[in-house]
């Protein structure tokens, strides 16, 4: 089946294109768990994080990855959204090869992706962990890193940071453009949790995780929760945010459908539309924000209606059919928008909170 990129891409883009500028969390038990803080001192979370699984060839496939924006820019978290979309886009691509040459040539994608768009002005890193089938690998650029956790809550750092001495800066990042380097390997059998940081958490509990993992043992929400909380209580100078997967999880993926995870939201993909030629996509519907005065979702304020108002798009048809996973959408949202290519269908699921599905909540931090 032809996935198309740049449809995948985009509706990944319209997930990511928003971090909470607060405190927001997502997580299914005995699976994962994420969660991100714009921190004490940053006016922006320029820090993204998404889980996303399907169906590849049979076999269930998921991805956990986490991008940090660069340097302070003005387009940081754009640059982070725009390199988890190709990263992901990429992967839903191609599966002729093994994980870890997959997960290398997305991360090369995802560079010339950034790349084209910004010309190194900006950029992000990158770090993200695979499962297809049994085959499990991570791939690292930048300084956040992936940890990889056993069941006695032994903690072993998986990748090196790609920075300069003294904290100067990166060696590379994803949309530095030509000689990237990604730095790829596999996941030990013995390792049952992956963890995944930005360097606005880990500069803070590294020294804590082996004690951190084993209070925490299974529960991947506590461990996410106690590490932020950590970051925040130091000083939260950066941006912070964590990720862990199970990656022993026996979770199945919808046949049809690429589900996708990020911090207080749960969207869906339908895939079987995107053999139709030329076609194009932009996410509608509700996005549920974590800030307290605004308790229902407005039509209004989707990652589509962020657009330019000069900006054409194409908006997809959506369903608001019950997914048949892990939570149930309510029958009101989103709503069907009319389109000329109606087989082409993106379905934008908000959070029921007390499910088994991501929620979100307000930080008392």
């Amino acid at each position: 089946m032809s996935r198309p990129f740049a449809v995948v891409k985009e509706f990944l883009e319209s997930c990511l294109a928003h971090a909470p500028d607060r405190s927001a969390d997502a997580a299914i038990p005995e699976w994962f768990a994420m969660r991100t803080h714009q921190g004490n001192v940053r006016s922006e979370n320029q820090d993204r994080a998404v889980m996303a699984r399907w169906q590849d060839d049979g076999q269930t496939a998921w991805v956990l990855a986490v991008a940090d924006g660069i340097g302070g820019g003005s387009e940081g978290g754009a640059a982070a959204a725009t390199a988890l979309s190709a990263f992901i886009a990429d992967l839903l691509e191609f599966s002729d090869v093994s994980l870890p040459t997959h997960v290398e040539r997305a991360s090369r994608r995802a560079n010339q992706t950034v790349h084209e768009r910004w010309r190194g002005k900006e950029g992000s890193t990158l770090s993200a962990v695979g499962v297809r089938g049994e085959q499990r690998a991570w791939v690292n650029v930048g300084d956040s890193r992936i940890y990889g956790i056993d069941a006695q809550g032994g903690v072993s750092q998986l990748t090196q940071d790609d920075s300069l001495p003294l904290g100067r800066g990166l060696v590379q990042f994803i949309g530095i453009g030509q000689g990237l380097v990604p730095h790829v390997g596999l996941i030990s059998p013995t390792h049952h949790l992956a963890l995944i940081t930005t360097d606005g958490v880990h500069q803070y509990v590294d020294l804590l995780l082996p004690a951190l993992a084993r209070t925490a043992q299974r529960n991947s929400s506590a461990l996410v929760d106690r590490m932020v909380h950590i970051a925040l209580w130091c000083g939260g100078e950066d941006n912070a945010t964590t990720a862990v997967g199970l990656l022993d999880s026996s979770q199945e993926g919808s046949q049809a459908a690429c589900d996708v995870w990020t911090p207080g939201q749960h969207h869906r993909l339908v895939l079987g539309c995107l053999d139709a030629p030329n076609a194009t996509a932009s996410v509608s519907g509700s996005r549920k924000s974590t800030k307290p005065r605004r308790t229902t979702p407005k039509r209004g304020n989707s990652p589509a209606a962020s657009r330019s108002k000069s900006e054409p798009a194409t908006v997809a048809s959506t369903t608001t059919s019950p997914p048949p996973s892990d939570s149930e959408a309510p029958p009101n949202d989103p709503s069907t928008h009319p389109d000329k290519r109606p087989d082409l269908q993106v379905t934008l699921e908000p959070i029921t909170p007390g499910q088994d599905s991501p929620s979100s909540k307000q930080s008392d931090s």
